[in-house]
């Protein structure tokens, strides 16, 4: 019943996240956003909507995380502590403590290891592509600078 709900190939996937990203920010900026407009009128959910439409902010600080260590390596510039430093050990605690309060949190959900994995990549796929471009083409055309096309999914 649900055939040709959902998209089935990954740019299908990332067209249509684009499209609720470029939607989500404009919900966020407008006069009308979730805290100033809904958080009277709906109480804390307003709190939970405006999270999500904060998404699309994060691929900002996603993709630089993505970027500078492979271009710290070719420069051959250390990015991270030596395993041999103190300073290892809390950042060993930190990418471990919150890579597996996710997983727990998502296997306590009735959630799968491998769907959790999968979830972990298409949300870095997502932050680096689909939340980048909606921000990007949201900015340009705030500005005037582009106008927002339409995107049909197969």
């Amino acid at each position: 019943s649900f055939l040709g709900q959902a998209p089935m190939t990954l740019i299908d996937v990332l067209s249509q996240c684009k499209r609720w990203t470029i939607g989500l920010l404009e919900v966020l900026v407008s006069k009308y956003n979730t805290l100033m407009f809904g958080l009277p009128r709906i109480g804390p959910l307003a709190l939970a909507y405006t999270h999500y439409a904060c998404w699309p902010i994060y691929s900002v600080p996603l993709t630089l995380y993505a970027f500078i260590p492979q271009l710290a390596l070719l420069n051959g510039v250390s990015t991270f502590p030596k395993v041999t430093n103190l300073w290892f050990l809390l950042y060993m605690f930190l990418f471990l403590g919150a890579n597996a309060k996710d997983l727990l949190d998502f296997l306590l959900e009735k959630g799968t290891f491998e769907r959790w994995w999968n979830s972990q990549r298409m949300w870095m796929i997502s932050g680096v592509t689909c939340f980048l471009f909606a921000c990007i083409e949201y900015t340009l055309s705030s500005l005037g600078i582009a106008v927002a096309g339409f995107n049909v999914t197969s």
